[in-house]
């Protein structure tokens, strides 16, 4: 069934110095079909959109990784999502539809919890799930694009729920927790993360 599209739900945003993978959680509305293929990974990163019926919530989280490895860009043009516009001179290189799941989205982080659930604080989403990964320009810091992003996010009326820099997204060990708890692959001590509520 067609519908008009609405941002309502969650959404989160996880991006790299030069390179950042967005997921985006939906539930009706918006059509994406798997893109090109990298030849080597990059920092990962996502966006996550949950869009409901009759909420109108949207949660954004931030995150800035370190490159991993380099990548191509893909020739196939990727549309981006109009909840939040690329950073300027990123180029969008690769789309991935994963369908329809469930998703922990960091909200607070506790270093003095025992368990993964403890240390990390979640709001839990579900939706088709939907990933973007996007090349950065090479001459930005990872603490510029976040910075850009929360500046935009916060322009556009977003209220931050939570956010925290490199130390304070949790001690060095605490990285392996992100990856069980999110999903998430790669990690590096300039992690950036930030989570904001919006009503578009």
């Amino acid at each position: 069934m067609n519908r008009r599209i609405r941002l309502d739900g969650w959404l989160m945003w996880l991006l790299g110095r030069r390179a950042n993978r967005l997921a985006v959680w939906r539930k009706a509305g918006l059509s994406w079909r798997p893109g090109c293929r990298h030849t080597a990974l990059i920092a990962a990163s996502h966006l996550l959109i949950s869009e409901e019926n009759e909420m109108r919530p949207i949660v954004i989280g931030l995150a800035a990784l370190s490159v991993l490895a380099s990548s191509p860009v893909c020739a196939a043009v990727v549309k981006n999502h109009p909840a939040v516009t690329p950073y300027a001179g990123s180029v969008a290189t690769r789309r991935d539809d994963d369908g329809f799941k469930s998703y922990a989205l960091v909200t607070a982080v506790n270093e003095k919890g025992k368990s993964d659930e403890e240390v990390l604080q979640t709001l839990k989403v579900s939706g088709n799930l939907i990933r973007f990964s996007y090349e950065n320009p090479k001459d930005r810091s990872a603490h510029e694009i976040y910075t850009n992003y929360r500046e935009g996010l916060e322009k556009g009326g977003f209220q931050i729920l939570y956010a925290c820099i490199e130390k304070e997204c949790g001690p060095s060990h605490a990285t392996s927790r992100w990856g069980r708890v999110t999903g998430l692959r790669f990690f590096s001590p300039e992690m950036r993360y930030i989570a904001a509520k919006g009503s578009k």
